[in-house]
């Protein structure tokens, strides 16, 4: 009930991908019942916001020849993509997150209200510019070229990891 995808879309309305939040980004393909020789495969994008506010980041796994096992949340959901995405195949998965703009000046102003201008600027800066768009150093080019395009994010605010 926490995973809320999303599809990407260039030059449509998109996700805001928040600001130190931890995302999936899923290339997809239909299926088709029957394939021909000449059929070339038309990829799906789509994004999912890692629900770690509402569940552990940690999933304690039961206990097996008394070894403890713990998952990430993230490798859970991985697994189990087939059943968020019914009637496609799961190609590619990886994680991403986005830092924004934390940078802001205040002029030389009246002293007694810099409190609220400060609170202002710092809920401002979580929708602020993207300055760094941290990916999966696996993540094939096609891929990242299609996000970046989707999202308007620059080649200087890469950050491969």
């Amino acid at each position: 009930p926490y995973l809320q995808p999303m599809i990407i879309q260039i030059d449509d309305i998109h996700s805001f991908i928040q600001d130190g939040r931890i995302y999936q980004v899923i290339s997809l393909q239909k299926k088709k019942k029957k394939k021909t020789a000449g059929d070339k495969p038309h990829l799906t994008y789509a994004i999912m916001k890692i629900p770690y506010t509402r569940v552990p980041r940690f999933i304690e796994l039961p206990t097996l020849g008394g070894n403890y096992y713990i998952m990430f949340i993230d490798d859970v959901i991985k697994a189990n993509l087939k059943n968020v995405f019914p009637g496609y195949d799961i190609m590619d998965c990886y994680s991403i997150k986005i830092s924004r703009d934390a940078d802001f000046s205040l002029e030389n102003e009246d002293q007694k209200d810099i409190a609220e201008r400060i609170l202002r600027k710092v809920r401002k800066r979580k929708i602020g510019a993207v300055t760094r768009f941290q990916y999966d150093r696996d993540m094939p080019d096609y891929f990242l070229d299609y996000l970046c395009e989707a999202y308007e994010i620059e080649q200087e605010e890469l950050l491969p990891s």
